[in-house]
């Protein structure tokens, strides 16, 4: 029982940790001065990753047209 409550511990001090880094984050990525730009968001993985399938069904198909092809 007590490995438990020592784990939950543990988490709530990860989470608190990670709620001040995330604070400290934003302090330095948006500074109070107005003149300077906000930084751009980071790639949207989800296109990435779907234009990375695409690609290999496209590869997968031409292979698969070209080894029927051979076969006719």
């Amino acid at each position: 029982m007590s490995w438990l409550l020592l784990q939950h511990d543990l988490i709530v001090r990860g989470e608190f940790l990670l709620y001040e880094i995330a604070q400290i984050e934003l302090a330095v990525v948006r500074p109070s001065s107005p003149s300077l730009p906000l930084p751009s968001p980071p790639p949207d993985r989800t296109t990435t990753t779907m234009t990375a399938m695409t690609a290999a069904a496209n590869v997968c198909g031409q292979d698969r047209e070209d080894a029927n092809n051979r076969l006719i």
